[in-house]
């Protein structure tokens, strides 16, 4: 299953989970190199965040609201949760 490129990007922690994240998928075939504004998925627990010059930030109210049904972001929730199913079989099977 592939949504889009894959790039390696600087390394940042998941504002939620602490995890330590270098690698941003997009939802595209476009270039995966996230730009102020892009919203992340954590894979781990699957956080929102907003990535800015500094690193990740969490949403405003106002953008909590613009995303919730982007059809980007649930595309990406689903298949993040996908990949922890996955890893979930393999780990206890």
């Amino acid at each position: 299953m592939k949504i889009g490129n894959t790039t390696k990007i600087d390394k940042f922690q998941c504002l939620n989970c602490g995890h330590t994240l270098d690698l941003a998928t997009s939802t595209t075939a476009d270039q995966a190199m996230p730009t102020p504004g892009d919203v992340s998925v954590c894979v781990y627990c699957g956080h929102l965040g907003v990535f800015e010059d500094y690193g990740l930030r969490d949403l405003t109210s106002d953008e909590m609201y613009e995303v919730a049904g982007d059809e980007r972001v649930l595309a990406a929730q689903k298949n993040r949760q996908w990949v922890v199913d996955e890893v979930r079989k393999k780990t206890y099977s």
